[in-house]
């Protein structure tokens, strides 16, 4: 569920594989060995799905990101780097 979650732009990541491997059946069953990416994900490659996300995001970032404050917090016009403090948001421990 994690990895199915996971939203990273800008870079390109293993994530949509992970996905696919750990969803397989061979795998799940527990059919893995050193040549198992070979011999079942040889000829993988990314859904063209995870370039649209990107695509949004970005499109969505130059419209709204820079504008929209932080965490819900104002950060005064302030040249400096927002603090992970104020990024975070509101904890859900419940999660």
């Amino acid at each position: 569920r994690a990895l199915k979650e996971c939203v990273i732009l800008g870079v390109e990541t293993p994530i949509e594989l992970m996905i696919d491997i750990l969803s397989s059946s061979e795998f799940q069953a527990g059919n893995t060995h050193t040549h198992f990416i070979e011999e079942h994900f040889d000829e993988w490659e990314p859904g063209s799905e995870s370039d649209k996300v990107a695509a949004m995001g970005f499109v969505l970032n130059e419209i709204i990101g820079p504008k929209m404050p932080l965490g819900g917090h104002e950060l005064g016009g302030s040249t400096e780097p927002p603090t992970p403090w104020q990024t975070l948001g509101a904890w859900d421990l419940s999660r």
